[in-house]
């Protein structure tokens, strides 16, 4: 059943901005400022990954405009390279990328919303919150993507209304005394460049800018999507990069990068000392509502993956099949599901099972973080997939990006540049990219790959 298109602009683009914008940028300047220590280094960090975001948005916008079918991406390096290569990578996305994400997320919120009525979060608790959340959020996504997306619009308001008291909060509280002039007292260091500088300063920050790409997956529920997903993208893109400037801009203003560097918590230490300890919770409750609308897009996209994967015959046929009344992809959701509890109940083995607490054990987020190395591949090849399909001349082009093709070279070369630095940053550094995990992920999806063309081929 093919689905109707309910969805316009506005929708699109809430649901660009919700895939973007999630808990981040409360917490990842910390991290950002800890390995650029110098406020312009630290700016110029968030203003390169605005650069490298629109540039990443505008090659989607222009691939997605083109060929607006069901599972986006997937669709695109399918027409580029063939099945191999789009089976890889939804292989990644289902095996690991989207259903890791979304237990991660969904522990996340549940730690801090238990949090805002207990001191002490119970592990079991915890899980079981986390669990609810999961089978909701996916319950939310089978009534269809248009209940789906209201409930997104309303967690990406609140995200914005959130930031925005926050960051009048923070100028409010630099104005009394000589705090604004800590943007000129961040720490003199020198610095050298190294693998693990740009891998702990620059690979946050794309990071926290992805996401872009997510409405791809979804353009036949997308009304004229060959106009609306373009506009969708690039004004998404350039609102949450505008907001990340402003906020990374005002938190060295009203702390400095010293400040940055010091506190983990620097978000809510921040609305607590500028509006209270009631703004402090209302933040708190914000970022949870942040969290769940983040794991919310995820869950509402990437079911179209899976259909997109059924139809060009690399996965089961049943799982093409969609809801009657709702649209929704029943199957796909389902086995969405299941994996992240899966990953759910990997991340609380130790809670749930009596083992031993052992910070060296892998669990779900530092799975997530060591197939940077992979994910970013297919970065590569997205921008490499326009490229070629446009030296063929064989597609239609109703958005023309501008300064064509400057901002998908720029894409291509961020990605290799973040393929090389993860390598690196593992061989000559301390980085935990873990490349040989994603080359693990990927042989496997190879040989699945063989073994399901053996099987279509008697």
């Amino acid at each position: 059943m093919a689905q109707e298109r309910r969805l316009g602009t506005f929708d699109a683009t809430m649901l660009v901005m919700g895939g973007m914008v999630g808990v981040g940028i409360f917490f990842t300047p910390h991290g950002v400022a800890s390995a650029l220590p110098d406020t312009w280094l630290f700016l110029g960090a968030w203003a390169l990954g605005a650069l490298v975001a629109l540039c990443g948005a505008f090659t989607f916008a222009e691939l997605g405009a083109s060929i607006p079918e069901s599972g986006g991406w997937f669709v695109f390096l399918r027409e580029a390279f063939g099945r191999f290569a789009a089976f890889l990578f939804a292989w990644t996305i289902l095996l690991v990328t989207t259903t890791a994400a979304v237990a991660v997320i969904c522990d996340f919120a549940a730690s801090f919303g238990i949090g805002l009525f207990v001191e002490q979060v119970d592990p079991l608790w915890r899980f079981g919150v986390a669990a609810l959340l999961i089978v909701l959020l996916n319950g939310l996504a089978l009534s269809g993507l248009v209940v789906g997306a209201r409930f997104q619009n309303f967690c990406m308001l609140t995200k914005l209304i959130a930031i925005a008291a926050l960051l009048v909060g923070a100028v409010a509280f630099a104005l009394p005394g000589e705090e604004p002039a800590k943007l000129a007292q961040a720490p003199s260091v020198r610095l050298a460049w190294s693998f693990d500088m740009v891998a702990a300063g620059i690979l946050p920050v794309l990071f926290s800018y992805g996401g872009w790409q997510n409405v791809c997956y979804i353009a036949p529920a997308v009304r004229d999507p060959r106009r609306t997903l373009p506009r969708a993208i690039v004004v998404g893109t350039l609102a949450v990069g505008a907001l990340y400037l402003a906020c990374n801009a005002t938190f060295v203003h009203a702390i400095g990068v010293e400040g940055l560097v010091g506190d983990p918590g620097f978000s809510t230490t921040l609305a607590r000392d500028a509006l209270g300890v009631q703004f402090e919770r209302g933040l708190r409750a914000a970022m949870t509502v942040s969290a769940v609308g983040v794991a919310l897009v995820t869950i509402l996209v990437c079911p179209d993956l899976y259909v997109a994967t059924a139809r060009a015959g690399l996965f089961f046929a049943r799982f093409e099949r969609r809801h009657l009344v709702t649209g929704a992809p029943v199957l796909a959701i389902c086995l969405q599901t299941v994996l992240a509890l899966g990953y759910l109940v990997w991340a609380h083995a130790t809670t749930l099972f009596g083992l031993a607490p052992d910070p060296r054990r892998m669990d779900p987020d530092k799975l997530l973080n060591a197939l940077v190395f992979a994910e970013w591949i297919f970065h590569a090849l997205a921008a490499l997939a326009l490229l070629r399909l446009r030296k063929r001349g064989d597609l239609p082009r109703p958005f023309r990006m501008p300064f064509w093709p400057v901002p998908t070279w720029i894409y291509l070369a961020v990605a290799a540049l973040v393929v090389i630095t993860s390598i690196g940053a593992t061989v000559f550094g301390n980085g935990s990219a873990r490349p040989e995990l994603g080359i693990a992920v990927l042989a496997s999806g190879a040989l699945v790959y063989v073994y399901w063309r053996r099987r279509e081929d008697p």
